[in-house]
């Protein structure tokens, strides 16, 4: 899935798949450690975090550790700063990826759970609430919880590709390649997603196929 996959392509597919230094607090968020590294949501420091220079400079030193590989010290970080400033999309984000990095899947899952309360318009909730639940090994309850979303955003190529991973991973290898296929029809950047396919093991039944282009 992506978040284990993170992603760089947002609702938008902006600068889609590219590792963008230019004005992101957060621009390089799980590269290291998660497995999709190249599929994470642009971070940036809102009008809460730019008003309290303290919870900002929290965050950025949490970002910092995480950028080392040092999930746990991220963790720490995070738990200094106030509890309002914890239920803060970006800084839930972080403590998401810093919880999966930990390989506390339990936690990732709760986390997710209150991002899709405080950031209920966006996707990263619902992506990531299934991401966690497939790492708890849960995987067909992430796709039954994942695949109605697609409804809600239709144009969001990161939900069929998550939905490919689940299918991928529970014999389901028919569906997984039509989810895949969508998936690509979906994204401005096939290419890019084909390759990050490839480094992704939730795929591998489908990667001779991914390798011939059968989805192109």
């Amino acid at each position: 899935a992506i978040s284990g996959r993170i992603s760089c392509i947002g609702r938008a597919q902006a600068p889609l798949l590219q590792k963008n230094t230019q004005s992101q607090p957060f621009p390089s968020l799980g590269l290291q450690i998660c497995p999709r590294g190249l599929y994470s949501p642009g971070l940036s420091v809102n009008d809460s975090l730019s008003n309290n220079l303290q919870v900002e400079h929290g965050v950025r030193a949490a970002q910092g550790w995480f950028e080392l590989g040092l999930a746990a010290e991220a963790e720490a970080e995070i738990s200094r700063l106030p509890a309002p400033a914890q239920r803060l999309p970006e800084v839930l984000k972080l403590r998401f990826h810093a919880a999966r990095a930990c390989k506390r899947h339990e936690v990732a899952l709760e986390i997710a759970q209150v991002l899709m309360e405080v950031a209920h318009d966006e996707l990263w909730g619902w992506l990531y609430r299934s991401q966690a639940l497939h790492w708890l090994g849960r995987t067909v309850e992430a796709y039954d919880q994942l695949q109605p979303v697609q409804r809600r955003w239709p144009r969001a190529f990161e939900i069929p590709y998550d939905l490919a991973c689940y299918c991928s991973q529970s014999e389901r290898i028919d569906l997984a390649g039509e989810w895949f296929g969508k998936a690509l029809k979906l994204t401005k950047h096939p290419a890019a997603v084909k390759s990050m396919a490839l480094a992704d093991p939730d795929l591998n039944p489908l990667w001779p196929d991914i390798e011939v282009g059968r989805w192109s």
